[in-house]
């Protein structure tokens, strides 16, 4: 994926490359010419990721050429809740320093669902759906934790950073 970042300092492109494995992408800075010190901060990046995430995004920017920072978007191969992957996961970066244990249970305890409004309040659309699916498909905002995201610039610690969704869905009550 390619994206405009309009609002920062030389207005760079964001360029996404997606991976299903930690040596695709190690093979990536390769075979484009990254210099070593940028390519050892994406392994190290991917060597706290790798053991543990089912896929993975790598984002730089590109202005006059690459920009220094790196980052690795994570994805697990299932959601909070379903499985041990994301629980693993952020104890592996409260281990690497990349976040702290109640950051981490803060994140788990994230996922889930939240009953919608009744009556005032709702969306035109939401509000005829509602009445269209009737009392055994109520509606709620879905939470879920969709990726977190390392980053490695030159001079500067390794960050981490969530990424969090909530979106609108419709429950299956019936038996």
């Amino acid at each position: 994926h390619l994206g405009a970042m309009s609002t920062r300092e030389g207005s760079p492109l964001r360029v996404n490359v997606g991976a299903a494995s930690a040596d695709a992408l190690r093979e990536f800075g390769e075979s484009v010419g990254w210099e070593a010190e940028r390519r050892a901060r994406l392994a190290d990046l991917l060597d706290v990721a790798e053991p543990l995430a089912h896929h993975f995004v790598l984002a730089f920017d590109l202005a006059e050429g690459p920009q220094p920072r790196v980052g690795l978007e994570c994805y697990m191969a299932s959601a909070p809740g379903y499985g041990d992957h994301w629980r693993l996961f952020l104890a592996r970066l409260t281990d690497a320093g990349l976040c702290s244990e109640a950051e981490a249970g803060a994140l788990l305890e994230w996922p889930g669902r939240t009953a919608g409004a009744k009556g005032r309040g709702r969306l035109t659309g939401h509000a005829r759906l509602a009445d269209f699916l009737g009392t055994r498909h109520p509606g709620a905002i879905l939470r879920t934790l969709n990726h977190v995201k390392l980053v490695s610039a030159p001079g500067e610690p390794r960050r981490a950073k969530a990424y969090l969704v909530a979106t609108r869905g419709w429950l299956d009550l019936t038996p």
